[in-house]
């Protein structure tokens, strides 16, 4: 599957947006790379939340799952991109911030641990939003979006930087 515009080089997407970038990709979407910038790697857990947040009951909750499910024709539990992520063809950089208080650090770093082939960029001071105008983050996804395949596909590498230091 490619997009009504032919096939995609670069997809970036942020916190939930990486749940939808990754159903997209399993459903046949062709990437080349993709840019995660503090993704969410299981719904439970940050509907969880924010039912928590907003006071919404419990059955509420749930019905909001179920309605989910209908409207996109999907188990809840085949938004888990951890699960997904073994499957992916697509080269992966993802950046999550270690004091991010909205995804904790551990969602980016599950994703790019289970995704073949994935880049894990770790900043500090950016949370959960500012990670997304960062100029050393954008920096640092643009240089990935445009470097030649061959540098694409090289080993793997795990960061840890300081915001601004990327």
């Amino acid at each position: 599957m490619t997009s009504e515009r032919g096939p995609v080089h670069g997809l970036v997407a942020h916190s939930l947006g990486a749940s939808a970038a990754t159903l997209a990709m399993a459903a046949g979407l062709a990437v080349e790379r993709a840019i995660f910038l503090a993704p969410a790697t299981d719904p439970e857990q940050y509907t969880a939340k924010f039912a928590r947040t907003l006071r919404i009951s419990s059955p509420v909750r749930d019905s909001m799952k179920l309605r989910i499910e209908r409207r996109y024709g999907v188990e809840w539990k085949s938004f888990d991109l951890v699960v997904r992520a073994a499957a992916m063809q697509a080269r992966l950089l993802v950046f999550h911030d270690r004091g991010d208080k909205k995804l904790p650090f551990s969602n980016g770093a599950a994703i790019a641990t289970a995704w073949p082939g994935a880049e894990l960029v770790a900043t500090r001071g950016l949370g959960h939003h500012k990670i997304v105008r960062d100029p050393g983050v954008i920096f640092r996804a643009v240089d990935f979006l445009s470097r030649p395949a061959a540098a694409a596909a090289a080993d793997p590498v795990v960061a840890s930087v300081d915001a601004g230091g990327i």
